[in-house]
């Protein structure tokens, strides 16, 4: 306000209506007298408050929280921009970095929410084996857990009841939590012990034996077959070859006999003869 030939007269001044902005209180030297020097006055003004911005991140298509909200504070923030950035979140990928409203001003007034959605990475399959100890036999088909969409979830496994086997012992690692490589969870299981299967053989007839029992142990056997023949007995023919239980499977408990029968075979009949000496007189007796 120029003072050029106003030395004494008044002077007026007014506040200003700023948008966003509203006056703190009116200075002293609002209104005054021009003066030999300079004067100055001062309008104070506060940026006003605005509504807040409240970011959400979510698992895609839920309402689930992969990372904590934020609360973009919009006091004292009116007619500001702000903005809003992915986080960095553990076993997850961000599916758009700019969704709606990620950057802009502070609202007027209420809440402007933005929302980030992310997806749970693919992991490593987890294939569960069911081993006969000591070997890698499968008892059971193996299974094959599927590790998309699922990096650091966790997974459960579990024993199956086989018949005629026992589980030796759990693995290690039954439970567990899927990571970025293929896992292998192997369960061993042993056969159970079975009953024996003692042959006999046998004169026909009697229970002379012509040949050593043998005893078939079924130590670690149960539900395997068994196979058991005739023995090869100097002077003796096997009646069957095929007696009841020659074949089958060893018993879950006790013995099971199987008997070889045997029949002597025949021999040449001998001639036995008597003579008077210095005659021709004889008896004969047929042997």
């Amino acid at each position: 306000m120029n003072g050029t030939g106003k030395l004494g007269l008044p002077y007026t001044t007014t506040d200003q209506n700023i948008p966003n902005f509203t006056l703190v209180s009116t200075p002293a030297n609002q209104n005054g007298t021009y003066t030999t020097g300079n004067q100055t006055v001062t309008y104070y003004y506060k940026r006003n408050n605005a509504g807040n911005v409240l970011v959400h991140h979510v698992e895609q298509g839920t309402t689930t929280s992969v990372a904590p909200d934020e609360t973009l504070n919009g006091a004292g923030k009116a007619g500001l921009p702000y903005t809003t950035s992915p986080a960095t979140v553990a076993n997850y990928t961000v599916v758009s970095t700019t969704p709606t409203d990620h950057t802009g001003t502070y609202p007027n007034t209420g809440t402007t929410v933005v929302t980030y959605e992310y997806v749970r990475n693919s992991a490593g399959d987890v294939v569960v084996h069911h081993y006969e100890e000591g070997t890698t036999t499968p008892l059971v088909p193996d299974t094959t857990m599927n590790g998309t969409g699922k990096l650091g979830l966790p997974y459960t496994t579990t024993e199956h009841s086989i018949p005629n086997f026992t589980l030796v012992a759990q693995p290690t690692n039954k439970n567990g939590t899927y990571t970025t490589g293929n896992q292998t969870v192997t369960y061993f299981y042993r056969r159970n012990d079975a009953g024996n299967v003692l042959v006999h053989h046998y004169e026909a007839g009697t229970t002379t034996s012509v040949s050593p029992d043998e005893n078939l142990s079924g130590a670690g056997k149960s539900g395997l077959p068994y196979t058991t023949s005739p023995a090869n007995v100097t002077n003796f023919t096997v009646v069957s070859a095929t007696p009841t239980g020659h074949t089958g499977t060893y018993p879950a408990t006790g013995t099971t006999e199987v008997t070889y029968l045997y029949t002597r075979n025949d021999a040449q009949s001998i001639t036995v003869k008597y003579v008077e000496q210095g005659t021709e007189h004889l008896w004969i007796q047929m042997m």
